[in-house]
């Protein structure tokens, strides 16, 4: 009897390792960056990509190294001499349809106001590079949420 629990319980421990192993999986994503400025009136928003190994934590739907796909856009900005000292941030959803919606109101909203200058990033001015993060990286990422 007890030699039947222990097999179930090594059994019910193996299987949970095995569904943990799987919450992180390349899979691609569309994404897009914004970058904006209180100090300055431009505001600069990249074209819609696919990142193909984009990996996303499929229990809370989370791009995993998000700040270095923005760390991205600001660094380009600056190696350009467009604008430094930039605050940006990605949009991503892993469903074209989806993120276009949001795209488009980004677009529509800096479009109306009054006084900010909205350059588009498209022609393949900027585009996002696939962040593969290391074993150790990925751990030190799940520590600090």
């Amino acid at each position: 009897m007890k030699k039947k629990l222990w097999a179930v319980l090594a059994m019910c421990v193996m299987t949970m390792g095995v569904v943990t192993a799987k919450t992180k999986e390349p899979a691609g994503v569309y994404m897009y960056g914004l970058a904006t400025s209180f100090m300055d009136s431009v505001v600069y928003v990249t074209d819609l990509q696919f990142v193909d190994k984009a990996v996303t934590d499929k229990k809370t739907g989370f791009l995993e190294a998000r700040t270095v796909y923005s760390e991205q856009l600001r660094y380009y900005l600056e190696q350009q001499g467009l604008s430094p000292y930039m605050t940006c941030a990605v949009s991503f959803h892993p469903k074209k349809h989806q993120l276009l919606k949001k795209y488009q109101k980004i677009l529509a909203k800096y479009k109306k106001k009054k006084g900010i200058t909205l350059t588009v990033l498209d022609n393949g001015r900027f585009v996002f590079e696939p962040v593969v993060l290391q074993k150790g990286e990925e751990e030190s990422n799940q520590e600090t949420k």
